[in-house]
This record gives structure tokens, C-alpha cells and sequence, in this order.
């Protein structure tokens, strides 16, 4: 349209003007015509204007109203924010048949399962729930002193719920807010070691699996390199039995610390913990260790790998998700604390037939060496064996059927 200037003067414009502009309502009708094609040509003869604020594209948004891909897998970004989330979560469903009682239908727990003799004693049962599904938000955002985020995720099994309805209450499973190498909250507890974890149909896994999410506060150095530390302060929370009159609450929080090292062959680590036990005229300080790891097998194939973990010490039972409370220590009528020495152990074996198929065998036992003055019917120990068979049809689906002993 160049060649061609309309003076906007004349009170009438020229035939010629008149003519352009009915020609350019018609294409910008039609669409023909992209009206910021026409005022980038406008803008090349004519300088620029600084002093006004330049004006958005017609049909478009700010920069900062559209979502895209966020900075880390499967995020998108908040509009008006300088960080990403992602949601996620999962649905899982549990088909429970127990050939003999178990005595808790959810998950297996060896404390529970009646007594030969007793009157549940052999009784078969059957339960299907989706008690551990879960969601969670993850956000992430840069700073001048390193990531900062916010995980949360909410579960449904532990808090209230009544088996003729399905209605669990939500809770918090994690709630951890980390910057730079701190995390603050509720998450995994530092003395467990979740990638040691074995992949089993029955959430409560192979015995002597330390499993706990506990508030507090944690340092960790080279997360996310193959040699790493960290150390922190914890909630504490020994349970006792006995003359529960006389217990009282700790003055001091559970210390815990790991060192990690990883190389081709797998990793290996190394974690303690100490916990404090109190009652009116005792004050006692228990702990233990852990060691834990996984070994890649590409000998047999290439993502074949075995899982193991050793715990021992005394006074920490209430790190196992799957044990009933009070196993900690007793508290005589006296008021003196006899902690509960543990001893325990796991591994596991995945075998992977195909990229779809895999299976996990498992093996674990514990040994408590319990205070005089428990009763006789508490629990002392036991061992487990399971093995499954797990299918991937689609990436984000996994069907799976175990037996367990």
C-alpha cells in the first residue's frame, strides 16, 4: 500500500482513500489481511516512540498469561510466577485374599496375625480397597542460593475410615519445603533409605524396612551426586509399654545422619539415628544403624538388580510402618526404661523378563529381644518370604500379583 498517502486534514477524504480503506475492512474480514503485518510496514518509516508503552498484538496474550512446558519433567509453568508445577499422583488399588487371618486386612503387619489356637485362627478373608492412592504438587522455582520447592502429597490410608463406606479420611504424607541444601518438614525420614525399597504388590513390604515420614529438619550435600551426606534433627516418637503413667514427652529431638556412595556397580549406605526415651524418674538414649544398597546384575540382564538392607540397635521399632506401637521399650512400675533391642534384615532380588515383565523375590526376618515384664503373647520376631510378577502394558499403568508367606 505504499505509493498511496491519505491526508487526514481534508475533512473529506479522497476517492482514491476511500476506496483503500473499504478494500482493507473487506480483507480484514476475509482474513486476508494480518493487521500486525501492516503496522510493522508503518513502523519502518516512522521512528520509534519511546515514550509510549508498546502495544500488544492483536489476538495474542502477554508473555507471562500462556502456559508451557516447565523446567523440569512434566511441569508447566504458572502464569505470573517464576517457578513450574507439576501434579501428579496415583491411583492403586489392592485385591487382598489371605488363606489364614491376618488379623489387619490393608496391609500385611506380623503382629497381628491371630495366635494358633485362637479363635480367628484360620479363618480365610478377602478385602480390595484403594486406601493408598494418593496426590501430590510439586513447585519449583530458581534462586540466587539454588532451587527452592514445595512438595506436598496428600494419601488416604492411616486416618480414620470406616470399611463399609470406603470414606478415608485425606491426610499429609509429605509436606517439605527445600532451598539450596535444607529441606524443612514432613518427608522421608533420614535414617530410611527409599531407593532400597524392593517393588512389592503389598505396600507393607519385606520385614526390617525402615519406613517413616517425620517432621523436621535436614541437611543434604550432593543429592544428586554419586557421593552425598546429610544429617538433621527429627521428631521424636519412642512408644513404650508398661506403666504408661509415668511416661513423658522427650526434651530432645531424634538425631539423624547417612553417607552415601554410588558408583557403576550400584551404592551403598549408611545411615543412624538416635531417639531419646523419658519417663518421671528415667531418662534413657537409644538409636541404631542402618546399611543399605542395591547391586546392578547386568551379568543376568541389564536392569536385573538386588536390594538389601541390615538394621540393628535398640529402642527404634516405630520405624517400621507394619509394627502395632509399644514395642519400643518397657517402663517398669518402678519407672526404669528397658529398651527393645532390634535386629533385622531384608533382600530382594528383580529379575526383568521383558521390558514389560519383571518379578521381585523377597526375603526379610526380625528379631526383638524384648524386656522382661511383656506379656508372653507379644510380638518377638518372625521372617517373610514373596515373590510377584508385575506387568507394564503403557508407561503410566502397572498390574501386579504377589504371594507372600
Amino acid at each position: 500500500m505504499r505509493g498511496y498517502k491519505c491526508s487526514l486534514i481534508k475533512r473529506r477524504p479522497s476517492p482514491t482513500c476511500r476506496a483503500l480503506g473499504l478494500l482493507c475492512l473487506l480483507l480484514l474480514g476475509l482474513g486476508l489481511l494480518d493487521p500486525t503485518a501492516v503496522l510493522a510496514q508503518g513502523a519502518e518509516s516512522t521512528p520509534a516512540d519511546t515514550t509510549r508503552t508498546p502495544r500488544q498484538p492483536l489476538g495474542r496474550f502477554p508473555d507471562d498469561a500462556v502456559v508451557t512446558r516447565g523446567s523440569f519433567d512434566r511441569s508447566i509453568t504458572i502464569p505470573g510466577a517464576p517457578g513450574a508445577l507439576r501434579v501428579g499422583g496415583n491411583v492403586i488399588v489392592n485385591v487382598n485374599y489371605d488363606f489364614d487371618n491376618m488379623g489387619f486386612q490393608q496391609i500385611s503387619t506380623q503382629p497381628t496375625i491371630p495366635l494358633d489356637g485362637s479363635r480367628e485362627d484360620g479363618e480365610d478373608q478377602f478385602a480390595a480397597h484403594a486406601r493408598f492412592s494418593r496426590v501430590n504438587f510439586d513447585y519449583r522455582a530458581p534462586t540466587l542460593i539454588g532451587e527452592f520447592r514445595i512438595f506436598i502429597e496428600v494419601g488416604f490410608f492411616g486416618q480414620g475410615g470406616s470399611e463399609l463406606v470406603n470414606d478415608y479420611t485425606a491426610h499429609i504424607r509429605h509436606a517439605v519445603a527445600e532451598i539450596g541444601n535444607w529441606k524443612f518438614g514432613q518427608f522421608w525420614s533420614g535414617f530410611m533409605d527409599p531407593f532400597a525399597q524392593p517393588e512389592t504388590a503389598d505396600v507393607g513390604g519385606p520385614l526390617a524396612l525402615p519406613s517413616k515420614r517425620n517432621p523436621g529438619i535436614f541437611y543434604v550435600h550432593g543429592e544428586r551426586e554419586p557421593n552425598s551426606f546429610g544429617f538433621g534433627i527429627e521428631n521424636p516418637t519412642a512408644d513404650l509399654s508398661g506403666n504408661l503413667a509415668l511416661q513423658r514427652s522427650e526434651s530432645m529431638p531424634s538425631l539423624v545422619g547417612f553417607v552415601r556412595f554410588e558408583r557403576k556397580w550400584g551404592y551403598v549406605r549408611l545411615s543412624a539415628m538416635t531417639v531419646q526415651q523419658r519417663s518421671a524418674t528415667d531418662d534413657l538414649l537409644t538409636g541404631g544403624a542402618h546399611l543399605s544398597g542395591r547391586f546392578n546384575l547386568p551379568f543376568i540382564t541389564e536392569r536385573d538388580n538386588f536390594a538389601f538392607g541390615a538394621q540393628a540397635g535398640e529402642g527404634f521399632v516405630h520405624y517400621y510402618s507394619s509394627f502395632i506401637g509399644g514395642l519400643d521399650g518397657l517402663i517398669n512400675e518402678d519407672g526404669n526404661i528397658e529398651a527393645t533391642g532390634v535386629l533385622g534384615a531384608f533382600g530382594a532380588y528383580q529379575h526383568w523378563w521383558t521390558d514389560k515383565f519383571r518379578s521381585t523375590f523377597n526375603a526379610s526376618f526380625f528379631d526383638f529381644d524384648l524386656p522382661t515384664g511383656f506379656v508372653p503373647t507379644a510380638y518377638a520376631g518372625g521372617y517373610r518370604l514373596g515373590a510377584n510378577v508385575v506387568w507394564n502394558p503403557i508407561l503410566d499403568a502397572v498390574f501386579g500379583i504377589e504371594l507372600n508367606y
